[in-house]
């Protein structure tokens, strides 16, 4: 995880974290007792390589890193990125990783990426914009 984080520039670094801060917001918050937020990114340092980010609440470890495996083939599918890693808070305790490198979707991924990532929104974020730390 680190190998495929560290090497970002901190701009890009800052950003990916926000991107997770807000999805495990989202779960937070969330009034359901069972919640998996997800969120998907990449960086211009690293076309090749997708970020997933998720936040899950009530679930079982199991059940968190079938998704984590599930929404991490989506995105790869969705936004054609052959190398990815997933992400995953699972109940604010602890971090699941799941990591793909040389992937090749499969007809049910096709199927997978609609469902999760086709209604999703897409923006950029020019790292100008990302505040300094102060």
């Amino acid at each position: 995880m680190q190998e495929e984080i560290c090497d970002l520039p901190l701009s890009e670094r800052r950003t990916l974290g926000a991107q997770f801060l807000g999805v495990v917001e989202r779960a937070k918050q969330s009034p359901r007792a069972e919640e998996f937020s997800y969120a998907a990114a990449y960086a211009d340092s690293k076309p090749h390589f997708l970020y997933a980010f998720a936040s899950s609440r009530g679930l079982p470890r199991l059940i968190v890193l079938r998704r984590a495996d599930f929404m991490l083939r989506a995105a790869l599918t969705h936004y054609e990125k052959p190398d990815g890693m997933a992400i995953v808070d699972r109940d604010g305790q602890s971090f699941e990783i799941v990591l793909r490198a040389g992937f090749t979707p499969r007809q049910e991924d096709q199927t997978l990426a609609r469902e999760l990532f086709g209604s999703l929104r897409v923006f950029d974020i020019p790292m100008s914009l990302v505040p300094h730390a102060p």
